[in-house]
């Protein structure tokens, strides 16, 4: 059996399982400002965003990640690492990947 990593990947202001994975590897971690800790019954700890700060919010924020998915990613065997990147980044990978044509629509609806 192959295990295979999984990189997770936010814009910095909408990433709720970024911090929440921090939080319960129990990683020194601070929240940002306009998040709090939500602690749920299972006893995850779990970013909730009051406020997001990102350009990505309106298709890609969640205030708060899914509890399910942070549990089976801690438990998952093989690595997971999550990564956060600037609006800015995201807005040049697209570019990469997808185009110009990506970045003239995306830069209509601001």
């Amino acid at each position: 059996m192959h295990i295979v990593p999984v990189v997770t990947l936010a814009c910095r202001g909408t990433d709720s399982f970024y911090h929440a994975m921090a939080l319960n590897r129990n990683e020194e971690h601070p929240l940002p400002p306009n998040t709090s800790l939500r602690v749920t019954e299972s006893g995850l700890s779990m970013a909730h965003f009051n406020k997001f700060t990102s350009k990505a919010s309106g298709s890609l924020g969640a205030s708060e990640p899914s509890e399910r998915v942070v549990s089976m990613a801690l438990e998952r065997t093989g690595p997971v690492t999550c990564v956060t990147i600037p609006d800015g980044l995201a807005m040049q990978a697209h570019g990469a990947f997808a185009g110009k044509e990506l970045l003239d629509m995306v830069s209509l609806t601001k």
